[in-house]
């Protein structure tokens, strides 16, 4: 009886080790609501798939265009080319841009558009009902779409096939 209780504990601690062993050897992943998956040092959204998933469990983004805008690989995004992000609900979104801020709530989708490691511009798609409003946060009026520059940023607002779409370029 005596043998058969040593050989057990002893199986038990060698299971227990080498459990321990393969989970410090294999962290399990980055949790989406974790800071490190889902926002920049600078607090910025990333746009993993953790990062996505937090945007959509919070309701809202934010991105640096221009300026001191960071990489975009640290956004979690491509050095160069283009990336889309689908929300499956509509976000708010905090434009920081240099020397001001644009919020356009009811994002639908980004189009972004990279090159050099920067984000070079994003395409905005508004799913909401007050386009009115929209437009005077982002600095537009319903008779005044269009664009503008300022502080070193191409902002434009335009109606397509009925739908508001917002431009912002850096342009540097």
């Amino acid at each position: 009886m005596g043998r058969i209780l040593v050989l057990l504990l002893g199986s038990l601690l060698v299971v227990g080790s080498t459990i321990t062993g393969l989970v410090m050897l294999n962290p399990p992943p980055v949790e989406p609501g974790s800071p490190a998956a889902t926002k920049t040092d600078d607090g910025q959204s990333r746009y993993t798939p953790a990062g996505v998933a937090f945007i959509q469990q919070f309701g809202e983004l934010t991105l640096k265009i221009g300026g001191e805008s960071g990489t975009a690989t640290a956004l979690g995004l491509p050095a160069a080319g283009g990336h889309v992000v689908i929300f499956s609900k509509p976000v708010d979104a905090h434009f920081v841009l240099p020397g001001s801020e644009i919020v356009i709530d009811d994002v639908e989708r980004l189009d972004f558009f990279m090159r050099n490691d920067k984000v070079s511009s994003v395409e905005i798609a508004y799913a909401g009902n007050d386009m009115g409003r929209t437009l005077r946060q982002a600095g537009f009026t319903p008779s005044d779409l269009g664009v503008r520059e300022e502080n070193g940023v191409r902002i434009g607002a335009r109606l397509e096939s009925g739908r508001l779409e917002f431009t912002i370029r850096a342009l540097d």
